[in-house]
């Protein structure tokens, strides 16, 4: 049986919703279909991506009250706060990475110094699969930050919210449904930090973390033993 994670609204102690605690032992798998939506998502161009998160962004727009409410019941916030707060900054910056990520990715000229007959330059190019954890105190914008410019850049993203907020995490992934991203492209795993670990271990190309210092320096260290950038 299906071990399950209820969140409780911390302004009355009630449930608010549960959603199916994703194991360790799972973790690998949901990487690998990410590497398989990542092989799909990396092949589209620019304006192709751009397309799908304009939808994407549309979607969050016409969802934003839903998704205010949703931040209140399992972060407490007042409601203009959980929309003001989460949902306009998060539909900033998904503007803002919708139309600045073809030009911030551009490759870059470089300087030939010292080699004066060389020509030097940067290119960008998507990692593969990030992992992205998450906390609580923000749980919409704080996912969109990294979701968004993982995305943007070609990469394919697991999500692992804090345990105070699946809710939100699982509507999060909902949206993208909707907006009809290609499936797997993001997707959500559930539970505490033996579950934030899994993905830490696991063959993640890139590694995003919001949290505590502490954590921050556990998740560090994890992912140094794989030499798996962090950010």
């Amino acid at each position: 049986m299906t071990e399950m994670l209820t969140s409780y609204d911390p302004r009355t102690g009630l449930p608010v919703g549960e959603v199916p605690i994703t194991t360790p032992e799972e973790v690998p798998a949901v990487v690998e279909r990410s590497r398989k939506a990542f092989a799909e998502w990396i092949i589209l161009s620019h304006k192709e991506r751009r397309e799908h998160l304009k939808r994407f962004k549309q979607v969050v727009l016409q969802e934003g009250e839903r998704i205010a409410e949703m931040v209140r019941a399992e972060a407490g916030k007042p409601l203009t706060e959980a929309y003001s707060l989460d949902v306009v900054t998060a539909l900033t910056v998904m503007d803002y990475y919708v139309r600045n990520a073809e030009k911030l990715l551009r490759p870059r000229r470089g300087r030939s110094w010292p080699f004066v007959s060389t020509k030097g330059w940067t290119e960008y190019h998507p990692r593969g699969v990030a992992g992205v954890i998450t906390p609580w105190n923000y749980p919409f914008f704080l996912t969109m930050i990294p979701t968004i410019t993982a995305l943007a850049a070609g990469c394919s993203v697991v999500l692992k919210p804090s345990e105070v907020t699946p809710l939100t995490g699982q509507l999060f992934v909902e949206l993208a449904d909707m907006a009809g991203l290609p499936p797997d492209v993001i997707q959500v795993i559930h539970g505490d930090g033996t579950t934030g670990a899994a993905l830490a271990e696991s063959e993640v190309d890139v590694l995003s973390f919001t949290g505590s210092t502490k954590v921050g320096k556990l998740v560090a260290a994890e992912a140094a033993k794989r030499l798996t950038p962090i950010v």
